[in-house]
């Protein structure tokens, strides 16, 4: 069933095509003017200055370098727009992203699923989104711009991007995705409900299930680690696929890739089962050893490669060491719900918000803290809180910092609410 929107672009189309046709032909019309005699030249011969013009060879040369370059052009376009056949069209390279007529071309979503295979993602690219929630445990922000952030509230399959103070959900293929994120010109909506449930598309051409393929490495719960800790060696040297970005990106949203610090080659990695071991994997020469974090510990994120922030089974906060165990600070008096962590690389400092409340469960608060002294000892400072409705989801609510901005958000059924900090570290 077509709407206006779809006839108008037909028809825009068949007027662009008809143009293009009649463009060619009066071109052609105009070529064979400048090779032939005139008819009805007189007998005795042409004009003087008729004559001495066609005795010109470089008007003559520029007219059909002139009307080859426009015959190219219009090749070009009808072979881009698929509107000839394949086996008369111009190879031209991914052409599937532009065709807007059912002719005889190529299977356009075959070509599709063949670049998802192709080296094409530079490498770093996958750095630079980590970069964005560097210090979480799990990808549960991403930040393009200042204007726009999608976030992943309790890891549900819900997701919301704030542009200009509005909240809206983000859908694909009938059901709602955990996060969007968008690069060279493929978008990847991610699950966070359902593992595996990655979908790629671009202009209409989707591919879903992306992290399900021939050469990937899964189990059950995950991936295999060693093969989660090849392709973050991989995308550190060099390009990588757009299946591969996948799944990094899904492992990272899920938490599998709890942490990954490129400058020491350092990546901690979830072995894959249900219940995981938590690993320090060396990505440049793939070995890896479990880490000493309690497994009934509930991770908030790394602070480097050897620290990480933890909820401890009371609830309080604690920073722990991969070879020592737990240090000996902690916040007091706490009964955190969720956590989240910033880090300021430049100094040093540790940001933690969290979502807590009294001893016996009542009262939600929404707090944030400052560590200080750079060797991780808490001075746990609490720089702002905010009270919360009773009624609110706050059971079910998220926290992340990054930079200038703080939100605490409480999923419900078919809205959220949330709490936002601006510059709340200032």
């Amino acid at each position: 069933m077509f709407t206006l929107l779809s006839l108008f672009i037909m028809l825009l189309v068949f007027a662009v095509l008809t143009g293009i046709l009649i463009g060619v032909f009066l071109l052609l019309i105009w070529l064979l003017e400048k090779l032939l005699p005139k008819a009805g030249a007189p007998a005795g011969g042409r004009p003087a200055e008729a004559e001495r013009k066609s005795r010109n060879p470089a008007g003559f040369i520029f007219s059909v370098l002139f009307s080859g370059f426009f015959l190219l052009l219009s090749w070009g376009m009808l072979s881009y727009l698929g509107a000839i056949p394949s086996y008369m069209s111009i190879p031209l390279k991914s052409h599937y992203l532009n065709q807007i007529l059912v002719v005889t071309s190529a299977d356009v979503q075959e070509e599709f699923q063949k670049t998802l295979d192709e080296e094409s993602i530079p490498k770093g690219t996958f750095d630079k989104i980590n970069e964005t929630s560097l210090h979480q445990a799990r990808l549960r922000d991403y930040m393009e711009n200042k204007n726009t952030m999608l976030f992943v509230p309790s890891g549900k399959d819900r997701a919301y991007s704030l542009e200009k103070g509005e909240l809206k959900g983000l859908w694909k293929a009938g059901r709602q995705m955990g996060l969007l994120i968008s690069e060279k010109g493929l978008d990847y909506f991610i699950s966070c409900r359902y593992r595996g449930q990655t979908t790629v598309d671009h202009a209409g051409r989707c591919a879903d299930s992306v992290t399900y393929f021939e050469n990937v490495q899964r189990t059950v719960d995950g991936f295999v680690p060693e093969y989660l800790a090849e392709l973050l060696n991989k995308q550190k040297t060099g390009n990588m696929t757009p299946r591969e970005f996948a799944c990094l990106l899904e492992a990272r949203i899920w938490g599998q890739i709890a942490g990954w610090f490129p400058e020491t080659d350092t990546a901690f990695i979830f072995d894959g089962n249900k219940d995981g071991l938590l690993r320090v994997c060396n990505t440049a020469d793939n070995t890896y050893r479990e880490t000493q974090i309690p497994q009934d510990y509930a991770l908030i994120g790394f602070v480097n490669d050897h620290t990480a922030a933890c909820i401890r089974p009371d609830r309080s906060i604690a920073m722990c060491d991969i070879d020592e165990g737990e240090l000996k600070d902690t916040i007091a008096g706490m009964h955190a719900v969720t956590a989240g962590i910033w880090v300021d690389d430049a100094t040093g400092d540790v940001y933690l918000s969290a979502i807590h409340t009294k001893e016996d469960g009542s009262s939600p608060f929404v707090s944030g803290w400052h560590w200080t002294d750079g060797d991780l000892k808490p001075v746990a400072k609490t720089l702002w809180y905010h009270e919360l409705k009773e009624d609110w989801s706050w059971q079910e609510g998220d926290v992340f910092c990054q930079k200038d901005i703080a939100f605490a958000v409480f999923p419900d059924k078919t809205f959220i609410q949330y709490v936002k900090f601006d510059d709340p570290w200032g």
